[in-house]
This record gives structure tokens, C-alpha cells and sequence, in this order.
């Protein structure tokens, strides 16, 4: 159970310093692009480049801290059904040669 929580605490860290270190966030913004007085045009850009961010590098990124995650559960489960067959020496119902 240490090793679990030990690999879940790690992978937390890790895909925290992924998020706050990440320079993804980082893209120039548009040169229409100002506070006030936007075309729709360039409002359209904006979406448009917003979409293909979450595409290309947001989804990616999310999906990496997931898989992350999903492994280390995986490998627990692993773990507990191979304790799960192994028999125990103290049980009198196993026979042992």
C-alpha cells in the first residue's frame, strides 16, 4: 500500500510541474486582438486557434496525466490479484508438498 500511495503521491507531483511548468500557455495572441473594438473576423481567428490549441496540445496534455493515473491503478489491480492467487502458508486447507 506504500508503494501505491509513494507511485499516486510521484505521478501528482509530476503532472503538476507538467501543468504549471507547460509552455504551452504561452502562444502569441492575434494583432487584432484588442480589449475593445474585436472584428468578428477576428473573433473567428480566436475561436479558430482556440479550438486547435485544445486539439493539438491541451487534450494531449490532459490525456497523459490520465494515462499516468490509469497505469498505476492498473498495476495495483495486478498486484492484488496475484496476492490474490498465491497461497498462504499459514492456511491448514492448502496442502503444501
Amino acid at each position: 500500500m506504500k508503494a501505491f500511495t509513494g507511485a499516486i503521491a510521484l505521478w501528482t507531483v509530476i503532472a503538476f510541474s507538467l501543468l504549471l511548468f507547460d509552455p504551452g500557455g504561452q502562444y502569441l495572441l492575434l494583432g487584432c486582438m484588442r480589449l475593445v473594438g474585436r472584428s468578428v473576423e477576428c473573433e473567428a481567428q480566436a475561436q479558430a486557434m482556440n479550438a486547435e490549441l485544445w486539439r493539438l496540445h491541451t487534450a494531449p496534455l490532459m490525456l497523459t496525466v490520465v494515462i499516468g493515473y490509469v497505469a498505476i491503478l492498473l498495476i495495483r489491480v495486478r498486484t492484488w490479484m496475484l496476492r490474490a492467487r498465491r497461497p498462504r502458508t499459514g492456511d491448514p486447507m492448502v496442502r503444501h508438498a
